[in-house]
C-alpha cells in the first residue's frame, strides 16, 4: 500500500444499521514503520566471545547469556561422562555441530545467543555472522577483559583444558586485533 491510498471501513449492528465509518489513511505503512522501529530496538542478539584459553571466556559467556539466553561452545562437545578430553581430529566436526546448534537457536528466536569459542580470527566466525544476518540478529563481539588475558604464564595456570604454553603463545600471536576483526566482518 502506498502513502496516498486510503482505506474505508464501516461497522453495522445486527439489524444492518450503519454505526460508524473509518478512514485508515496509510494504516499499513505506519504499522510497518512501527514494527521496524521495535524490531531494531529489540533485535535478537548473537554475541561472539573472544579470548585465549584461561582468559575468562566461559565466565563472561554465563554473565552475558543471563537467564534467558543460551551458550554454544565447541568445548562442550569434548565432554564425555563429565570429563573433558580434547581430540584434535574431531575439532572441525564439533565446530560444524556448534554452528548448527547456533542456527537452531536462531530459528527458535532465542536471545541472546552466546558463542563461547576462542574466535581468534574473523575468518573463523564468518558463518556465524552470515547466519545471524539471515536470521535478522544483531552481532556483538565481546572480549575478555581480565588483566591476564594475554599473559601466557597466567593463562597456562588458569586454563582448565591443559593447553600447553607453546600452543597458548601461538594462539596469542594469531589473535586478530578487535578493530580488524570487526572490519573484516563488517560489523
Amino acid at each position: 500500500m502506498h502513502n496516498n491510498q486510503m482505506l474505508y471501513g464501516y461497522a453495522v449492528d445486527d439489524k444492518g444499521n450503519f454505526l460508524f465509518e473509518t478512514h485508515l489513511y496509510g494504516y499499513y505503512w505506519w504499522k510497518d514503520k512501527i514494527k521496524s522501529f521495535f524490531r531494531n530496538i529489540f533485535k535478537p542478539k548473537l554475541i561472539l566471545i573472544r579470548g585465549l584459553p584461561g582468559s575468562g571466556k566461559s565466565t563472561l559467556a554465563k554473565n552475558l547469556a543471563g537467564k534467558t539466553g543460551i551458550i554454544h561452545s565447541v568445548d562442550d562437545y569434548f565432554i564425555k561422562d563429565g570429563i573433558y578430553k580434547f581430540e584434535e581430529e574431531k575439532l572441525s566436526e564439533y565446530h560444524d555441530l556448534n554452528l548448527y546448534a547456533t542456527i537452531e537457536s536462531m530459528e527458535k528466536g532465542i536471545s541472546p545467543i552466546v558463542v563461547d569459542n576462542t574466535n581468534l580470527m574473523s575468518i573463523w566466525v564468518i558463518s556465524y555472522v552470515t547466519e545471524a544476518k539471515l536470521h535478522d540478529y544483531e552481532v556483538l563481539v565481546e572480549e575478555t577483559q581480565t588483566p591476564w588475558r594475554f599473559d601466557v604464564e597466567e593463562l597456562y595456570r588458569r586454563n582448565i583444558h591443559g593447553v600447553p604454553k607453546e600452543r597458548l603463545q601461538i594462539m596469542k600471536d594469531m589473535y586478530e586485533p578487535l578493530e580488524k576483526f570487526k572490519e573484516n566482518l563488517r560489523i
